[in-house]
């Protein structure tokens, strides 16, 4: 039998971050002619240019997957050594030929401190493929041992809370965050809903994403989550999120001896919180705005910071409705289509929605997640058959 250097799963999964970078990167491909030697001049001759919070962080997160996939995708016959410097080698390089391509892209910029980022991100994925270790990614020997897309998308969920990763040595700022809970207790019934749902979701991929004191580490998940708001910059905590996650804990423990019943009743949460908040406030108008037929036309024109927290939001709320929908019992390629099919649907609802982006994009993030979700499970699970059958 011929060695094979690669895992072929991850391997796909690294070229998918490759090819989503170059996309995000260089959108909307609008080149001119410009030399070489004035591209490598701006990116040099920016080496000491101070760089923004947002796009410094958004770039980090941005090749953290290279770093992890690409870790994960070579295979531990090669030395660690060899196989982190193939992987920093790789960031590099992609990060490099991508800020000189920007140079002939109309509205892009040069600059090397988004190399620096680029590569302080890939070894931070890195870091991620090697803890907790490559076994919990690519083997799945007992039915009840850790699911690696549930990891993938509670990563996801944390990395939108936790966004923008610094935090604060002020009492004040602590004050700030926790009045809006003390002084103005509000708590809706949609808030509670929505988020209730969200925490629910949270709740059942943890199930699969630990394989033991799972009711523990979902008070631990949601303690630092919720927690971090105090004392991260730009956060507040409200009324809501704690009552959300107080009702996914008691829905966790009533419905403990009925897990088919608990997971089909977070698939209706779910399904219902996302409709309700691609639509709201449900205020439709007569006259129709255009739909974007792009993939990610919006994120390429906003803020960078907060297009990565929105791509982590939809990335956990679209794969969690997609996983949900497979542990209920529905193969994962119907599941897929199913979650893709509702949101282009709500999309086209949005163009009479005013003040909302009606495009491709949500329905495009559901495949590309589902797909991911499809390619992190072991190579030798039938990933298209009923979950029932793996777990």
């Amino acid at each position: 039998m011929r060695h094979r250097f690669f895992v072929k799963n991850f391997a796909v999964i690294a070229l998918l971050v490759i090819l989503f970078i170059g996309y995000g990167s260089l959108y909307p491909f609008d080149f001119h002619r410009a030399s070489l030697i004035d591209a490598a001049g701006t990116l040099i001759g920016g080496w000491a240019k101070r760089p923004g919070r947002g796009d410094f962080l958004s770039n980090i997160l941005l090749y953290m997957p290279l770093g992890c996939f690409g870790m994960l995708a070579i295979r531990r016959e090669a030395s660690a050594l060899a196989r982190i410097g193939m992987v920093l080698v790789l960031g590099l390089c992609l990060s490099i030929c991508v800020e000189l391509t920007q140079y002939f892209d109309a509205g892009r910029d040069t600059e090397a401190t988004d190399v620096y980022s680029n590569v302080i991100g890939t070894a931070l994925g890195i870091g991620v493929a090697q803890f907790p270790g490559r076994a919990f990614w690519t083997r799945l020997p007992r039915p009840r041992q850790a699911d690696p897309a549930a990891f993938m998308l509670l990563a996801a969920w944390a990395g939108y809370n936790l966004y923008p990763f610094v935090p604060v040595i002020d009492l004040h700022k602590y004050w700030d965050a926790l009045k809006p809970l003390v002084l103005y207790p509000a708590l809706s019934g949609y808030g509670l809903f929505t988020h209730a749902a969200i925490w629910i979701a949270a709740a059942a991929l943890i199930d699969e994403a630990v394989t033991e004191k799972r009711r523990a580490w979902f008070a631990v998940f949601a303690a630092v989550l919720l927690g971090s708001k105090i004392v991260l910059d730009g956060d507040t905590l409200s009324a809501a999120e704690l009552a959300g996650a107080a009702v996914a804990l008691a829905w966790r423990m009533a419905l403990e001896p009925w897990p088919r019943l608990r997971t089909l009743s977070a698939v209706a949460l779910l399904t219902s919180a996302v409709v309700a908040l691609r639509l709201e406030p449900f205020h439709f108008e007569a006259a129709a705005m255009p739909f974007g037929w792009i993939p990610f036309a919006s994120f390429m024109h906003g803020s960078v910071g907060v297009d990565m927290q929105a791509f982590l939001e939809k990335f956990f709320l679209y794969g969690g409705l997609i996983w949900l929908l497979q542990k209920a019992g529905l193969p994962l390629f119907p599941a897929i289509i199913a979650v893709a099919a509702m949101l282009f649907a709500t999309s086209i609802a949005e163009i009479y929605l005013p003040g909302r982006s009606a495009e491709i994009t949500d329905a495009a993030t559901a495949v590309f997640v589902g797909g991911l979700i499809a390619l992190v499970r072991p190579a030798r699970s039938v990933v298209w058959a009923r979950p029932g059958r793996l777990i």
